[in-house]
């Protein structure tokens, strides 16, 4: 997740390119030694919340009926002195995954928005816009069933993503990246159903490292926090070609 809270509004063939264009290491089986995969998906994204920062939750001072909002707390987007100023960040994005297979039961790969368009606006009026590439997530990952185990995989990855865009994150601003690192154990699992119908299962360990921007100003300083996240997906194959997750 990112430091803004999302909403993901997605209809027709929107739905299938969101879900595609997920990142797509995490799964139980690894590609044959040698072998290397690639992937270009589409997403499109709606926020209206961020994350109270430290600026915003020292302001509550000044507003007794705030005075409750803690920083990683889920809040209306806000100005620095901590007016509700509303409003929503818009973002669509092109991602590229690339996966290779380097030994037998090890991979290596990068996940990233190679192309980011994010907007934001509030009834002030107030608009601002931003185009580039988003942040760059490394991965490795080792299958620890067998090989020859061909009905159940599972896989641990360890991730890091690292941030391209150092934008401060708790502003009315469009953003292209969430400005800090993340480290990541991932666990993936999959199970095959029949050759071509797949059940998968990841779950995430990440830690969000904290980040002044370029001062030493405790008042800008962001804590994200670390999160658990657990996924459950299921993938078919309509041909050899096509799979639909």
């Amino acid at each position: 997740m990112p430091l803004l809270s999302r909403s993901v509004v997605c209809v027709g063939a929107t739905l299938l390119l969101s879900l595609l264009s997920a990142p797509a290491f995490a799964q139980g089986f690894t590609p044959q030694k040698g072998s290397v995969w690639t992937k270009v998906g589409f997403i499109y994204s709606q926020a209206d919340e961020n994350f109270a920062g430290l600026d915003e939750t020292t302001a509550n001072t000044l507003n007794p009926q705030e005075a409750d909002i803690e920083r990683g707390e889920r809040v209306p987007f806000r100005s620095r002195g901590g007016e509700v100023v509303g409003g929503a960040l818009d973002t669509e994005e092109v991602t590229l995954d690339v996966v290779w297979a380097p030994a037998d039961r090890f991979v290596v790969g990068l996940f990233m928005p190679v192309f980011k368009r994010a907007y934001y606006s509030n009834p002030r009026p107030y608009e601002t816009k931003a185009v580039g590439v988003g942040d760059l997530q490394l991965f490795g990952g080792f299958q620890m069933t067998p090989r020859d185990q061909q009905v159940i995989g599972s896989t641990l990855y360890v991730r890091v993503k690292a941030p391209l865009s150092y934008d401060f994150p708790y502003s009315d601003s469009a953003l292209l990246g969430e400005g800090q690192v993340d480290l990541s154990a991932i666990l993936g699992n999959t199970f095959s159903v029949l050759p071509r119908l797949q059940v998968t299962n990841t779950v995430e360990l990440k830690h969000r490292f904290g980040w002044v921007k370029n001062s030493s100003d405790e008042s800008r300083y962001a804590l994200p926090g670390d999160e658990v996240l657990v996924s459950l997906g299921l993938n078919g194959g309509v041909t050899n070609w096509l799979w639909l997750n």
